[in-house]
């Protein structure tokens, strides 16, 4: 075989071995969006459990098979918020740590912080931990959007929903004093 034809074996490997991974990673792309069409595009109003197992494990999948990918964090994001919807903030904590961790540049990985202390607050009822996370996302981005919201959070972190209403009505009739 001569170094030509050599060369030109190579380079025939070489293309074959891209244009399969491209179209593996187009393959993979596809099926996650058409779960997500199965899940969110259905005429019911409900969602089946097994279906939006079946998407969190594409997403997860996905981000995990090209993690250099753009979506990668993006799939991750809607894995946790998946998760978190159906009552598993386990993994909803996990997925969110992943962002931050491994992807900490993304656009969106303030929300990611915040939502956090959304689950130690939410769902675990650590307070402690929630007020961590919420006091870091204010200290790490204090000009987002939810900077403010943090810092109302973290005001009420703990109270009941009845010490909730009853501070905000000791406020409307503080302000109703101050208009007479």
């Amino acid at each position: 075989m001569t170094v030509k034809t050599l060369s030109f074996a190579i380079v025939i490997l070489l293309f074959y071995f891209m244009t399969s991974c491209s179209w593996q990673k187009d393959r993979h792309f596809n099926k996650v969006k058409a779960l997500e069409n199965e899940v969110f595009e259905s005429n019911s109003g409900t969602f089946s459990r097994e279906k939006m197992e079946a998407l969190v494990e594409a997403y997860v999948s996905y981000a995990s098979k090209y993690p250099q990918d753009t979506t990668a964090p993006a799939f991750l994001l809607s894995a946790s918020n998946l998760s978190m919807n159906f009552g598993m903030p386990e993994r909803a904590e996990e997925f969110l740590n992943k962002i931050l961790l491994e992807y900490p540049a993304f656009r969106r990985a303030p929300e990611s912080l915040f939502m956090l202390g959304f689950i130690y607050e939410n769902f675990y009822r650590n307070f402690v931990q929630a007020r961590e996370y919420y006091s870091f996302f204010i200290e790490k981005y204090p000009d987002h959007e939810l900077a403010d919201d943090a810092v109302l959070v973290i005001k009420d972190l703990g109270k009941t929903a009845d010490e909730l209403i009853e501070g905000f009505e000791k406020k409307v009739d503080s302000v109703a004093v101050r208009a007479d």
